[in-house]
């Protein structure tokens, strides 16, 4: 996680372990109330018995893994709102994983 994202932390939320990471630069006002802050993007795998789960909590940006699902069903994955759920049929794709963090590394970046 630190070579494509270094400003990820450590952070557990929802029962899971992932990273949350700071988005330069959106001007989110800091009054900015929901669920989730506006202000960080939450990474949360989850390795369940069924197979890999990748939620993806991008508050301020909901369409992200919608305008990558041609690529990421190509991968095998099937793609929901804030997640990308992957069935266990043999090894995951984790070129996909690691080009779906790349544009998350750029969008986190604007």
């Amino acid at each position: 996680m630190n070579a494509r994202l270094p400003e990820a932390e450590p952070h557990s939320e929802f029962g899971m372990h992932g990273w949350r990471v700071p988005r330069l630069g959106l001007g989110v006002d800091a009054r900015w109330r929901r669920t989730l802050d506006g202000r960080l993007v939450t990474i949360l795998p989850a390795a369940r018995k069924a197979g890999l789960t990748i939620h993806n909590a991008d508050p301020s940006e909901y369409q992200f893994l919608e305008r990558s699902r041609d690529r990421l069903e190509k991968a095998g994955f099937g793609v929901m709102r804030n997640c990308i759920r992957w069935k266990r049929t043999g090894e995951p794709p984790w070129d996909a994983v690691d080009d779906l963090l790349g544009r998350l590394a750029q969008s986190v970046a604007r």
